[in-house]
């Protein structure tokens, strides 16, 4: 499910009782379509960890430490320090794209 977030002028997408914030619609609508094709893991031979790095985390605070809550499955990781919560979620982008990449050109799209 996607809705508009009046509040924040995002859209979040609904994935198995997981909310992910995303930046305009077309983003949430194509995060949809990946979840919804099982082939989508499949093919590229994604673990669940990846799978989990792919939609992102963002940097929480947790019982007095540094963490990183995983947006696919809203999972609390707590880390070392900041700096390696910011390279998790910086890593995270970069699988995204790479992850892009590779679904564009083996569907035709890029």
């Amino acid at each position: 499910m996607i809705r508009f977030n009046p509040s924040l002028n995002n859209y979040i997408l609904t994935l198995n009782g997981v909310e992910i914030p995303c930046h305009n619609r077309s983003t949430a609508e194509y995060l949809l379509r990946l979840s919804n094709n099982p082939e989508s893991k499949k093919e590229l031979d994604i673990s669940q960890l990846d799978f989990e790095q792919i939609f992102g985390c963002a940097l929480v605070w947790h019982n007095g430490r540094p963490a990183v809550q995983w947006s696919l499955t809203g999972r609390v990781e707590p880390v070392h320090n900041w700096a390696t919560a910011r390279t998790l979620q910086n890593d995270s982008i970069t699988l995204l794209d790479d992850y892009l990449k590779v679904w564009d050109k083996e569907h035709g799209q890029g």
